[in-house]
């Protein structure tokens, strides 16, 4: 049962990390084109730099804090909203992206 929680928190914390990835690579593809909806990139949209740092460094880091803390029920929780918020995100990026 044990090993079966592991491989469930690991999915997880993989699909929070490509969902974070492509969240990244759609936002830099679709500037311009959208009104960015986070409250803490609104202030960085337009800073290349911040917004690397954002994402692929301090997301990452707190996806950690998520899988260090993976067995506590609020982050379980948490961690399935957040992927469903990435799901929308990236799927609106996508969106934005196809229609040019």
């Amino acid at each position: 049962m044990k090993i079966k929680k592991e491989l469930n928190s690991r999915k997880m914390i993989i699909t929070l990390t490509i969902l974070n990835l492509l969240d990244y690579a759609l936002t830099l593809f679709n500037r311009g084109k959208f009104e960015e909806a986070n409250p803490l990139t609104i202030p960085i949209i337009d800073n290349i730099f911040a917004l690397t740092l954002l994402k692929l460094i301090i997301v990452p880091l707190c996806i950690y804090v998520l899988w260090y803390y993976k067995d506590k029920p609020t982050v379980k929780i948490g961690s399935v909203v957040l992927c469903i918020v990435y799901l929308y995100a990236v799927t609106l990026g996508v969106l934005i992206y196809a229609r040019g």
